[in-house]
């Protein structure tokens, strides 16, 4: 099992996105990504500066890997459009599931969508017999 671990900014309100790919170092054209499902949405909203801990819920088998992590920092704006889309998106099938409305906040006539910003982190780790 793979998981992601990193700590929370402390004495702030933070919203994380996770995500990442894994490499094949022996075949540079084999390539996944890495699928956290909704574990890809962390938030310090219960406990500031608590450990944030996420694992994926895809399992790859290569030998020798290369994985890029990648965390965003996004604001709260961000956090809740993306959510929303993915929330929507994986109850599309189910009949008990009533869309979410995304959050918006371009104004003006015929306006929709976000403007927000966020922080990247990456960070590549090599792995033998992943």
């Amino acid at each position: 099992m793979l998981v992601t671990t990193f700590n929370d900014i402390l004495g702030e309100s933070n919203f994380h996105i996770i995500g990442g790919n894994v490499y094949n170092i022996k075949n540079v054209n084999h390539d996944k990504a890495l699928d956290y499902g909704s574990e890809r949405f962390a938030t310090d909203k219960l406990t500031d500066g608590i450990r944030i801990k996420a694992n994926v819920a895809n399992i790859f088998s290569f030998e020798d890997a290369k994985v890029q992590l990648k965390i965003a920092n996004v604001e709260e704006i961000l956090y809740r459009s993306l959510f929303v889309s993915y929330s929507n998106r994986e109850n599309n099938n189910n009949p008990f599931y009533e869309n979410i409305i995304p959050p918006n906040n371009i104004k003006g006539e015929k306006g929709n969508g976000v403007f927000a910003g966020y922080q990247l982190f990456e960070e590549e780790i090599i792995i033998n017999d992943l």
